[in-house]
This record gives C-alpha cells, structure tokens and sequence, in this order.
C-alpha cells in the first residue's frame, strides 16, 4: 500500500512540474511591440512618452530606426497595460511640448495612442510643422506668488494612413 501511495505521489508530482515547465515554454513574450512608419518625417529620433497619473509615472522608450522613416519600439506590458497617456516624442526634453500629432481623412486630429495587439502598427505621411506659441503649461505658487508657467507647442503634423494588419484591427493602435 505505502508502495501504490509512493508511486501515485511521484508521478503526480512528475506530472505538475512537467505541465508548469511545459507552460514556461509556451508563454508569449511580456513585451509589446510597435512599429512606426512616418513617411517624408524630417527628424531621425522618435520616443514612446507614457505619462500615468494615478503612479506618477513618466517613461520615455526610445524607438530603434530601422529604415528612413521607420522606428520600432518595445513596451513592457506593464506600460501597455496601465498606460493613461502615451505620445509620440522627439525629445526626451521634459519643458518642450513637441509631439507627433495625427489627422485622419475627416480631419479628426489626436496625439495620443494606445496598445491593443502584441504587435501594433502606425502608419502615417508627414505634412507639416506647427507651432503654437506661449500656451499655458503650468500654474504654480513660487515665492508665494501666482505663477503662470508657457510654453511653444510644436507638433510635427502626420496623416493617418489606414492598413490592414494582422489583427484586422488596421494601422491605428
């Protein structure tokens, strides 16, 4: 009997590290990928810019260029997951506002993008710079005094164009 017991409990403790090493194996990588194409983009350098502000968290990733007008990015999932804001920037500069910012067909323009799929895609034409000068960035108290803080805003201005990736989701992420 003690025999039967001992054969039992070794191959059903053979069986539950196999089925956990056989699970290390087919998991997906943690890291979310995102391929950015900016045809005609007049700059060479390109961030992810994630700001959470339930955490406080502000990371910049840096996109690996891989063609002319090509960047790619690798996101933790826990940046794709828990993202509240993400941009596009082209400095890590924390007192400039110089962002990516996209328009589509109808004109609709945004700035800011998520992460949906495992591998995400933008896909956009350059068309322009503009430039807002001295919007109001802050509001603060220095030497007890009220204090307004401006800015240029630069956003580098693309249109959107619309694929179908693998998902079936399109470009836009």
């Amino acid at each position: 009997m003690k025999k039967l017991f001992f054969i039992t409990f070794f191959l059903c403790a053979w069986a539950i590290l196999y089925c956990q090493e056989q699970q290390g194996l087919t998991q997906e990588p943690s890291d979310y990928k995102l391929f950015v194409t900016l045809e005609n983009a007049p700059f060479d350098s390109l961030y992810v810019y994630d700001y959470t502000f339930s955490v406080g968290r502000r990371v910049y990733i840096e996109g690996k260029k891989f063609d002319k007008f090509s960047w790619e990015f690798t996101i933790p999932d826990s940046i794709a997951w828990n993202s509240e804001i993400m941009v596009l920037k082209l400095s890590k500069s924390t007192n400039k506002l110089h962002h990516i910012r996209f328009f589509t067909e109808k004109e609709i323009s945004f700035a800011n993008i998520g992460i949906e799929d495992k591998i995400n895609y933008i896909h956009a034409v350059y068309l322009k710079q503009s430039v807002y000068p001295n919007n109001v960035y802050s509001r603060v108290k220095i030497a007890n005094r009220d204090t307004v803080i401006l800015v240029d805003v630069i956003c580098e201005d693309c249109e959107l164009i619309l694929k179908n990736d693998s998902s079936g989701t399109g470009s836009l992420v």
